[in-house]
């Protein structure tokens, strides 16, 4: 069990341990996965960063209870980039108003592979089966089927971790982003 002092929570280093960093509000789909949770059977813990509606945070720590996993809900975090590198998997689970979805590119920074629903802008920024995973939203079976197989399959994480840091260098970097934008500026 790695103690992490100085940013006050410990991570079980013998289990995996799956982060969500963002608003805590319903569309951003933590219920569901939540939900799929109830159907991985390798023990997991859960970080949860961010904060937001109370009531919803409510909701979701009553169903962490019937879950047999251990979930953490830290809060919002002025640190919480410095926070990835304790994760082994990043799940972005939106149901709504998710444009492009910034957390999974900061996943990638750090070789995370991802899973996100297919929801919005999400399905630009992650290749499916290369850099993590895209599932169908609301699909809380499916989910659970693609969490499973990169909770068992650590050579498969490492992968799609290394893809999705290069994806982020060749597609996304500050010096990309730019020169895409001033395209657009020129040729309008």
């Amino acid at each position: 069990n790695k103690s992490l002092e100085k940013i006050n929570f410990s991570v079980n280093s013998n289990i995996i341990t799956i982060g969500f960093v963002g608003e805590i509000t319903h569309h951003k789909g933590l219920h569901i996965l939540f939900e799929s949770l109830k159907f991985v059977h390798e023990k997991i813990e859960l970080i949860i960063i961010g904060n937001g509606d109370a009531i919803y945070i409510k909701m979701l720590k009553k169903l962490a209870t019937t879950l047999n996993h251990e979930i953490k809900f830290l809060g919002y975090r002025s640190d919480a980039k410095e926070l990835y590198k304790y994760f082994d998997i990043l799940v972005l689970p939106s149901v709504a108003n998710e444009s492009f979805g910034i957390v999974l590119l900061e996943a990638m920074k750090f070789n995370l592979p991802v899973i996100c629903s297919d929801f919005g802008g999400m399905k630009e920024v992650v290749v499916n089966n290369e850099t993590g995973f895209i599932y169908k939203s609301f699909d809380f079976n499916e989910l659970s089927s693609k969490l499973n197989t990169l909770i068992k399959n650590k050579s498969l994480r490492i992968e799609f971790g290394n893809n999705g840091q290069k994806r982020l260098i060749n597609y996304f970097s500050s010096q990309i982003m730019l020169k895409k934008y001033l395209n657009l500026i020129e040729n309008d």
